[in-house]
């Protein structure tokens, strides 16, 4: 039995990871706005009724982009302008979230089990960037978990209010991002009937039934945008890169607790009641992995970040498989090693994430570009505004790879016009040509050979130095600019 302290302690679980979020998300809410940070800005300037129908690239998380705008008129009250304040709303939707993910695991594990997955779950990378970051995907995490928990309420007690709830929330999920069908698809198995009866089976079919109409109610209207929109085949660079990102960043957040979970769920296997959950446990664990297999190209490793409060619940049960048999300091010790874990992440993760993936300017899940110290937009834009202003600098090209909206969104506050920018955009083509005497800027040199093979270009280039460790590094043409420093 529960003692009485961790009773009361259980109550305030939900809040203590609340505030363990706002503590470590803190040092984020401040960041320069990355790539498509960005473009969520461009479509803020459209009136709210056009917003829905602005769907050019697959970049405009409609639902949350409507919802950041109405944010957006709600500070505007008191006057509060700028990335920061529109931060708050994401910061807040993150705070949601995680209070209700760690509702459910309290009801599902208990004080030992929840405690410990909260706290890695609060602390991680992917909740860290997603829940300050201008995007939808953790308005994604928020809704698939409330459609989820419509949805157990619905297989439980046949309500008719939940199943319309789970409808309304599936609507939202994928009028945010599309491809959180396939988060709400995964979720399902979850609540996938124990007895094979025609009731339940019944349940079950309407809600796939209400997904589904969901999915063609938000995208009807839009059909042959969302259709263009497909047929650009945005992905990752390669399926095994995606799949070791996706689940080595899963390991890394949740390593502490991995090994007492698997002897958790191995205790809970021997009884037979609960086998068909854990096989559908199984099943969603395995669902990127195989419908990796059949996207045209490999899936961004945060298409199924939404999964993360499911995953989260998941584990908390295998868990509590290991905690419920324990006693004394056996039953302390993942609360112990998740607080040791998340302290050395907060300093080390960007390093984990390099030695396990590489170099994050892939958009590695655990611990991407925009969280960086070298993600400085900021004093690479002051310098290219210095070219324009005082060394008559007539263009910069900036390389797709090298996060050309950040830099433009940058200049545009410092007063340099916008056509001073030229770069490859998805809307209107390749940039063809360029003068030899334009600044570049990209990754590094191997980037600036490429370029220079592309435009034919035969001059010498010198790197400005002062930003050897930045993501965006300046390439200058050493005949017209030879005493540039």
């Amino acid at each position: 039995m529960m003692g009485k302290t961790q009773i009361e302690w259980k109550k305030h679980i939900p809040l203590l990871g609340v505030l363990l979020l706002l503590f470590s998300a803190g040092p984020y809410i401040y960041r320069h706005p990355w790539f498509d940070e960005v473009l969520t800005l461009d479509w803020l300037v459209y009136p709210f009724s056009e917003i829905p129908y602005r769907y050019s690239i697959p970049n405009n998380h409609i639902f949350y982009t409507l919802c950041l705008s109405i944010w957006q008129k709600f500070c505007g009250i008191f006057h509060l302008y700028g990335v920061l304040y529109l931060r708050i709303f994401s910061l807040l939707t993150g705070c949601a979230a995680v209070f209700l993910i760690a509702r459910r695991m309290n009801r599902a594990g208990g004080f030992y089990a929840s405690l410990p997955i909260l706290i890695l779950l609060a602390g991680s990378g992917p909740l860290l960037l997603f829940s300050t970051a201008l995007r939808g995907y953790i308005l994604s995490l928020l809704l698939v978990f409330t459609a989820f928990i419509a949805a157990e309420a619905w297989m439980k007690r046949k309500k008719k209010v939940s199943l319309f709830l789970f409808f309304l929330f599936s609507y939202f999920t994928v009028w945010t991002i599309p491809t959180n069908v396939l988060a709400l698809c995964t979720g399902l198995l979850f609540v996938f009937p124990h007895k094979r009866d025609s009731r339940k089976w019944g349940g079950f079919f309407a809600l796939c039934v209400c997904v589904i109409a969901a999915f063609l109610m938000a995208y009807l209207p839009i059909f042959q945008k969302f259709l263009k929109v497909i047929s650009l085949k945005e992905g990752w660079y390669s399926l095994p890169g995606f799949l070791w990102n996706f689940y080595g960043t899963l390991l890394v957040v949740f390593f502490p607790v991995f090994l007492f979970c698997i002897i958790g769920f191995f205790r809970l296997w021997k009884r037979k009641i609960l086998r068909w959950r854990l096989l559908c446990f199984t099943a969603i664990f395995l669902v990127p992995a195989v419908l990796g297999l059949f996207f045209q190209m490999p899936p961004f490793p945060r298409v199924f970040f939404p999964l993360f409060g499911i995953y989260s619940l998941i584990l908390c049960y295998g868990l509590s498989g290991f905690t419920g048999k324990q006693r004394g300091v056996l039953k302390n010790l993942p609360v112990f090693f998740s607080v040791v874990w998340i302290l050395l992440l907060s300093n080390c993760s960007g390093l984990i994430s390099e030695k396990l993936f590489g170099s994050n300017w892939n958009d590695d899940l655990l611990h991407p570009y925009p969280m960086s110290v070298k993600f400085i937009p900021n004093k690479i834009s002051k310098r290219l505004a210095q070219a324009y202003f005082f060394e008559k600098a007539e263009h910069v090209f900036i390389d797709f790879d090298a996060d050309p909206p950040s830099l433009q969104f940058q200049l545009l506050q410092q007063n340099v016009p916008a056509d001073f920018v030229v770069r490859d955009r998805a809307d209107l083509g390749r940039v063809q040509w360029i003068f030899p005497s334009d600044w570049i800027v990209c990754r590094d040199f191997s980037a600036l050979e490429k370029l220079k093979q592309r435009f034919s270009l035969n001059g010498e280039y010198h790197e400005l130095g002062g930003f050897e460790e930045s993501f965006q590094k300046i390439f200058v043409p050493s005949k017209f600019y030879p005493q540039t420093e």
